[in-house]
């Protein structure tokens, strides 16, 4: 038992503490960070490599804009050679009502382009242009982040991790007592040493002593 309870307790460690450094190590890594847009130049169309491997993929925004309290958008078409996979438009807000992420005390506002999804390794095409009526000053700059990866922990798998080692602790310690035998659950055929202090040993007798042999006669009865 102690030793399937030491099996217990390395994996119940390997999921504790293997699972939170894989996540961090191997998931939601950034691919690259791009501005698209800057007040004095515009925008600035973008072609990225994205493989499936790096599948889900995460597409985020993150806007400065002159007004904090004026909603603005971006048109992103996004192309794979001559064929178009999809138009989006973006739209940045401080309205709470919105579900775009954003900071309406410093006018940083953030969005995300849902469900974006590849097919095969190739070269995407960003293209941005305005998605509304807005004035171009009404934004200072624009930065899209690629993220590869893209996973949220879960964090019940560590918790499975620590009940493990706990059972496996418990089944290691249970182990050890049950092969732990008292002196008097000897088994039945064997004495044990201490059963014998305080009590003589029986001695066999020794074995009887052969007569010697009938004295030797005298006289006429010699030659008989």
């Amino acid at each position: 038992m102690r030793i399937f309870g030491f099996i217990i307790i390395l994996a119940g460690l390997a999921t504790a503490f293997g699972y939170p450094f894989y996540h961090d190590a191997f998931t939601n890594f950034e691919i690259g960070k791009y501005t698209i847009y800057d007040k004095d130049s515009g925008y600035e169309d973008q072609t990225i490599w994205l493989a499936p491997e790096d599948a889900p993929i995460g597409i985020s925004f993150s806007a400065i804009a002159e007004s904090a309290d004026s909603k603005v958008a971006i048109l992103v078409e996004v192309q794979n050679g001559e064929n178009t996979l999809r138009t989006d438009t973006v739209e940045f807000s401080t309205q709470p009502t919105n579900t775009s992420a954003s900071n309406a005390a410093t006018g940083e506002l953030r969005a995300e382009l849902a469900d974006f999804k590849i097919s095969d390794g190739a070269l995407y095409a960003f293209t941005f242009k305005d998605g509304n009526a807005l004035p171009e000053t009404a934004l200072n700059s624009v930065s899209m982040t690629v993220t590869g990866i893209v996973v949220a922990p879960n964090g019940n798998i560590p918790t499975i991790g620590y009940v493990l080692i706990g059972f496996g602790a418990l089944m290691y310690l249970v182990g050890g007592r049950r092969r732990t035998k008292k002196v008097g659950n000897a088994p039945s055929g064997k004495t044990s040493k201490t059963s014998q202090i305080g009590r003589r040993a029986e001695k066999t007798p020794p074995p009887a002593k052969k007569s010697k042999s009938t004295a030797r006669k005298w006289g006429r009865d010699a030659d008989n």
